[in-house]
């Protein structure tokens, strides 16, 4: 015969769901981290993906768009967009 065990407690319940369990915390740490980031490029007119496309160049100036591509994983025409306008402001140069 087999037992039958009882249906967990509410409280174990609890902490799966939202907001108690790791995962939703993660994801608002997450979003608080992206925010204060984006406000820290802010004054420099800068947004993440200037930001990545710069380290890129800072780690190995010189490089062709399709590496820069390679190396963040974008499609080549949404980098060369950003790269268009990044070199309007004087930020890369071709």
């Amino acid at each position: 015969m087999v037992a039958k065990s009882d249906p967990p407690a509410l409280e174990s319940w609890q902490q799966v769901l939202a907001p108690y369990n790791l995962g939703y915390r993660i994801k608002l740490l997450s979003q608080l981290f992206g925010r204060k980031f984006t406000e820290r490029l802010e004054p420099f007119g800068l947004t993440p993906f200037h930001w990545l496309v710069l380290c890129c160049l800072w780690q190995e100036d010189g490089l062709p768009t399709s590496s820069i591509s390679d190396k963040l994983k974008q499609v080549g025409g949404t980098l060369t967009g950003v790269l268009d306008r990044m070199e309007e402001r004087g930020l890369v140069r071709r």
